[in-house]
Formats: C-alpha cells, structure tokens, sequence
C-alpha cells in the first residue's frame, strides 16, 4: 500500500531528500520532503507499508527523546534520512542481506545495529519493511550529512 499526498507520485518523488518515520497509529512509513527550495518541503508526501532509501543516515533530536522519556509519549523525533528511490528488488535485495536497525527512545541515545548494538551511522541503501523493520546495507553512505 501506497497513498501519496499533494500531487506526488513516484516518478516525481524519486531522488528527492526525504526523511522517514514509522507511523505508530497509521502502522506504515511516513516519508516527508527534507530537499531544500522545494515547495513541499517539511510535508509528508507519501505514506507507505514498504520504502526504499540511498545514501542514508539518522537523525535524532535529543530533545525529542528526552521529553519522550520525561512524558512517557512517543512522538516523532528519530527520522532516517536519504534520497528516495523507485522500490526497486535490487535495492531491497541489498538492504535485506544486511542488518538491521533499531532505536528505542528509552533505552538507546540513537538508532544501533540490532546484533551488537553498535551505533548506526549510515549506510549506501535502506529497506523499510511492512513490518516496522529497518534493514540497511554493510556499504557505508557515500555522503556525510
């Protein structure tokens, strides 16, 4: 499932910079413009159960979390931003061989690798899955942020 929002379709969404949350009410992927100039930019554009991403990385806002920690209310604060891609089976292939990755706002200062517990820091592609998962590739990203 797929619903996009203000026009956007996947021919124009993709390689934008976006950055993606898991919805806990809607139980799908949130994915919102980040590109700089562009009109919709700060908008969630598509909400999705499956989202493919290249070149990404984490953001967490501190302040997010320890307010999530202080109230006991999860809200949006951990986003996992990169350039949206097309869902292709390469890039989910990819991802899906690797590891995956988690955060948990009241355990954990970042998103880690769920084996090891290493802190994540990027990766060249990310696979959203239906389930809530984050799987993400052992190539590292080819940009910093």
């Amino acid at each position: 499932m797929s619903k996009f929002r203000h026009g956007m379709d996947w021919e124009t969404l993709g390689g934008l910079s976006v950055a993606v949350h898991w919805n806990f009410k809607g139980k799908h992927w949130s994915v919102t413009v980040t590109e700089r100039g562009h009109p919709l930019r700060g908008k969630v554009v598509l909400w999705s159960d499956t989202v493919a991403l290249i070149d990404a990385y984490p953001k967490v806002s501190a302040a997010g979390r320890e307010r999530v920690r202080r109230e006991g209310v999860k809200n949006v604060h951990a986003r996992i931003h990169g350039a949206i891609c097309v869902p292709s089976a390469a890039v989910y292939a990819i991802a899906r061989t690797s590891q995956e990755v988690c955060y948990n706002p009241y355990t954990m200062e970042g998103f880690q690798y769920r084996e090891g517990g290493a802190r994540f820091r990027g990766t060249f592609a990310a696979h959203f899955t239906e389930k809530g998962k984050v799987w993400v590739s052992e190539e590292e990203r080819w940009l910093l942020p």
